[in-house]
């Protein structure tokens, strides 16, 4: 019965790639408005379609949201050129047509550093879809095809997750909303590099993790080589969920001599892991080391002269204060100018490093509900962490990669001061965690805590404020100019 639930959740990923490709060829770079048009009518028909048909239970809503979500990202893919509100697109443009003419970079400089399989993708996608309607370097506008499927898919794994964790209803549905609404995960859709495509195989690797976990078996620990080898084959720094999926096999294979010292199942399923996982993961690299003698974690270095540069600003400004003032004077990030890691985090969260041709008022208060939500997740994940009632390995599943992403971050942060590496895009598992955090505690409020005012007042602040927050997350990216 697994099994066949199994092959229809593929078919389901199958649909929707077909789905996003058919969408591309017909509508990309239609007018803005048009598309935004077409969106508004989707979310609408679908809200009347439930409606309809008296869908209201948990699952229902869930589902909902989840084609709520769809129609976001791919509208927005659909709206947005190659070129506008991404990073670096020249770089990675001239990469796919290296391995487009056959051959890998011949430098590290720049993102050519990077390995290859994103842009692998996009060079196959570009010379057969993108080639179907452009010409020229136009023809990668067929990469947001890889990056729109990644997000959408991310949003379906973290059902999955959410449900493998063994969470109730309602904490699911609150994991599912914040991955649906952020619109972090709209503007990783549209672009042509390598961040949606990573993130989405961190995504699985964390979902295969857990399963793994409740049941060791070959068929998990290949995928999960697989989705760990060929994430470090798009983005190197997917090997940090090296420090979550590592200690898990450890600890399964402890467990397992305990039971039976003469029982190397588990053993024998590692080296299956291993033969995969790191010939995979580790090639690229190892070709830089010999060719360039780049390190494993070499970054490309941006000179300090540039604008960018915010290391001339103490750790207390970028690391240890608040300044909600500034933030509200400018609701937009500002690469150039900003330096505080926590507001450029709650920023970049709803904008990325853009600003946005749209009435005033709606990113206001989207910038102010994103940081009522972020406070939210603060204490949903200190609720968690500390909770008797919280299982043990949702425990480690929130509090470990917490701890892995924001590390990561930091150091990341401190050793490159710079205002692009503020971005939100390097640590979109963070939305895992606050969904996941802010959930349990949701179902808490609904199921445990204390019957009276107080609690009825939380949990009605907190609903609140989420479908607020997706109401004007929807409403900004169906209505931009």
């Amino acid at each position: 019965m697994k099994d066949k639930i199994l092959s229809i959740k593929a078919i389901e990923y199958i649909i929707l790639a077909l789905s996003i490709t058919l969408l591309f060829i017909i509508l990309n770079k239609t007018d803005v408005k048009i598309v935004e048009n077409i969106m508004q009518v989707s979310i609408f028909a679908v809200f009347l379609w439930f409606i309809y048909h008296k869908k209201t239970r948990c699952e229902d809503i869930i589902s909902l949201i989840i084609m709520i979500g769809i129609i976001m990202r791919i509208g927005y893919m659909l709206y947005t050129a190659v070129g506008i509100r991404t990073h670096d697109i020249d770089g990675h443009i001239a990469y796919m047509n290296f391995l487009y003419n056959g051959s890998l970079p011949d430098s590290n400089n720049f993102i050519f550093y990077h390995p290859p399989f994103f842009h692998f993708l996009g060079a196959l996608f570009g010379r057969t879809i993108g080639s179907l309607k452009y010409s020229g370097n136009d023809i990668y506008e067929a990469a947001k095809i890889i990056s729109c499927f990644s997000s959408c898919a991310i949003l379906l794994i973290t059902r999955s997750i959410a449900k493998e964790l063994e969470l109730g209803k309602k904490a699911v549905l609150t994991a599912v909303l914040i991955t649906a609404v952020l619109p972090n995960f709209f503007l990783l859709a549209s672009r042509a590099n390598n961040d949606a495509l990573s993130i989405l195989f961190m995504y699985i690797t964390l979902l295969y993790t857990v399963r793994w976990y409740k049941k060791p078996c070959y068929k998990y620990v290949i995928i999960l080589a697989l989705s760990i080898g060929f994430g470090m084959m798009t983005k190197i720094s997917v090997g940090t969920l090296a420090f979550f999926t590592g200690p898990v096999m450890l600890y399964v294979l402890i467990q397992n001599f305990r039971r039976d010292k003469k029982d190397m199942s588990i053993l024998y399923q590692l080296i299956v892991f291993a033969l995969i996982c790191f010939p995979l993961g580790l090639w690229y690299p190892i070709r830089n080391l010999i060719l360039f003698d780049q390190p494993f974690n070499y970054v490309y270095k941006i000179p300090v002269t540039e604008p960018i540069y915010c290391g001339d600003r103490g750790y207390g400004d970028r690391f240890f204060s608040f300044p909600f003032i500034e933030g509200v004077k400018s609701v937009y990030s500002h690469p150039n100018d900003d330096y505080n890691v926590w507001i450029y985090l709650i920023k970049g969260a709803v904008f990325g490093e853009f600003s946005f041709d749209i009435n005033d008022l709606v990113p206001r208060v989207l910038f102010i509900l994103n940081i009522i939500v972020s406070l939210i997740s603060v204490v949903g994940l200190v609720f968690t962490v500390f909770s008797r009632r919280v299982k043990a390995e949702q425990k480690y599943f929130i509090a470990v990669l917490w701890l892995i992403v924001m590390a990561s971050y930091i150091s990341f942060n401190i050793s490159l001061p710079f205002g692009c590496t503020m971005d939100f895009r390097y640590v979109v598992p963070i939305s895992l965690v606050s969904g996941l955090s802010c959930g349990i505690m949701y179902q808490w409020l609904w199921d445990e805590a204390p019957k009276g005012i107080y609690s009825r007042i939380a949990r009605i602040f907190f609903e609140i404020t989420f479908v607020l927050f997706a109401f004007y997350s929807v409403i900004m990216f169906t209505t931009i100019n």
